[in-house]
This record gives C-alpha cells, structure tokens and sequence, in this order.
C-alpha cells in the first residue's frame, strides 16, 4: 500500500510524439504491506486521504489509495482539486 498517491508523485515520460511512454510512482517513504500497518498512524496529504482517516474512524486498507486515485482522476479531468482547502 502506497498510503501518500497524490500527483506530486506520479512520474511521467512524454515521448517525441507527445505520447506518455512511460508512467511511474515515486516516494514510497510511507509505503508499507497490509501485514504491517498500525491502525493509529495516520499519514498522506490531507487532500488526497480519505475521509474516515480524518475523523480517525477508519483503518489503512487497500481503499485509501483507492480514494486517492479517484483525487487524482478527478484533478486531471476538471485541472482543479475536489475539495475547498486542498488546493
């Protein structure tokens, strides 16, 4: 689990043609294995966490990078962030 996917960290290669020829994640600093988590450390970039990890309700599973993906997906479509804040 990456536990910090934001666009900050998403490395790109632009070919001659102007093509993605290569996309990759960096910073795995705060990554970990599912086996290794502890439930009260909370980490990541407020804007892309989601929402139970900020009112301390939920745990670190598969579905905080899910979240994030989806921050990411929705700042390249409309170029903005999702939430008023997280700019």
């Amino acid at each position: 689990m990456h536990r910090d996917l934001k666009l900050d960290n998403i490395l790109v290669t632009v070919g001659s043609q102007g093509t993605i020829t290569n996309l990759k994640l960096a910073d795995f600093g705060m990554a970990c294995k599912f086996d290794k988590i502890a439930s009260d450390t909370v980490c990541g970039t407020i804007g892309y966490m989601a929402p139970e990890l900020l009112v301390g309700e939920g745990e670190y599973d598969e579905k905080v990078d899910i979240w994030s993906l989806g921050v990411i997906l929705y700042n390249l479509v409309t170029g903005k962030m999702p939430y008023i804040g997280t700019q």
